[in-house]
């Protein structure tokens, strides 16, 4: 009988990832679709305070029973977790104030130009090197985007800016 200490199998482990990468992928569009709702009868800071607090209870409800309670705040690197914060705050920021005046399916498929940027910045940033089949998997997807989008052909909000913005932080 196996050790129940033991790490799971690969294919057990790589379902998991499935599973939760798909429930991130659906809590976004609940998200998302909640802050458009509510940005048509809320200030969009009030928005912003919600997810942040809700954000904040989730993590601590889910990781602090087995880190120790409140040392799951404590951290070597302060500088780096403050500003982490601070660019998760300022995206989200960005994408609700959008959203309240960009149609959501713009302002997602704007928010894919998210993996050029890092794809981007991977180089200078992190020291990591982007090969020539990521960078064509990133480009058809961006494609994806574009059709999504129709660029030249309606208005372009000044917003969608923000969208930018957010994918940027």
């Amino acid at each position: 009988m196996p050790n129940s200490a033991s790490p799971a199998p690969r294919q057990t482990r790589i379902l998991r990832g499935v599973l939760l990468i798909t429930a991130a992928c659906g809590f976004f569009v609940v998200m998302n679709t909640g802050a458009k709702g509510l940005s048509a009868h809320l200030p969009v800071v009030e928005i912003i305070w919600a997810r942040s607090l809700v954000h904040l209870v989730f993590v601590f409800a889910l990781f602090a029973p087995t880190s120790g309670g409140w040392r799951l705040f404590a951290t070597r690197r302060p500088v780096i977790q403050v500003t982490r914060s601070l660019l998760l705050l300022t995206s989200t920021s960005f994408f609700f104030t959008a959203i309240a005046r960009v149609p959501l399916a713009d302002a997602t498929a704007i928010s894919f130009t998210a993996p050029f940027i890092v794809a981007g910045l991977a180089g200078r940033v992190l020291h990591e090197r982007v090969g020539t089949g990521q960078w064509l998997t990133i480009a058809v997807g961006f494609l994806g985007a574009l059709v999504i989008l129709q660029p030249g052909f309606g208005h372009t909000s000044p917003y969608a800016l923000l969208v930018l913005g957010s994918a940027a932080c």
